[in-house]
């Protein structure tokens, strides 16, 4: 089994499918993959004392991306805009595995907040990037 580092994901974000342009100083990334709604399938013949389920509908996946924020940074206005906006975008995130792992999704920025300003500290900020539709996933 192979282990790899998680050092190196790169977010590509854009107006189009196939985003080419790279959100620079992200610090944390997590991917939700959308989870499933199920319908109870239960009947007086189902064997053993476990209710049973089957799969419905899907809710569309999602990226949380914590950065640091420049807002004279391109992307980083981008992010601003579009979180302002509500307009549908696009965002890939490609693993830093030999096989160059991605996930690509249309939506949009449906969170963007900034952490707390100590004088101290830097300014970080975090966004939700939220599907519209089925994600694609390519390997």
């Amino acid at each position: 089994m192979s282990k790899i580092k998680a050092k190196g994901v790169i977010l590509k974000y854009g107006d189009s499918a196939s985003p080419t342009t790279t959100i620079p100083q992200h610090a944390e990334v997590t991917f939700d993959n959308g989870s499933w709604d199920r319908a109870e399938t239960t009947t007086h013949d189902t064997s053993g004392s476990t209710k049973t389920y089957s799969p419905t509908l899907k809710e569309p996946s999602s990226v949380d991306v914590r950065i640091l924020l420049d807002p004279a940074d391109t992307a980083h206005n981008w992010l601003i805009t579009a979180a302002d906006s509500g307009a549908d975008k696009f965002l890939t995130m490609i693993l830093p595995d030999a096989g160059s792992a991605a996930w690509a999704l249309s939506g949009n920025v449906t969170s963007f907040k900034t952490g707390s300003l100590t004088p101290g500290g830097l300014i970080e900020a975090s966004f939700t990037f939220s599907s519209i539709a089925a994600h694609t996933y390519t390997q």
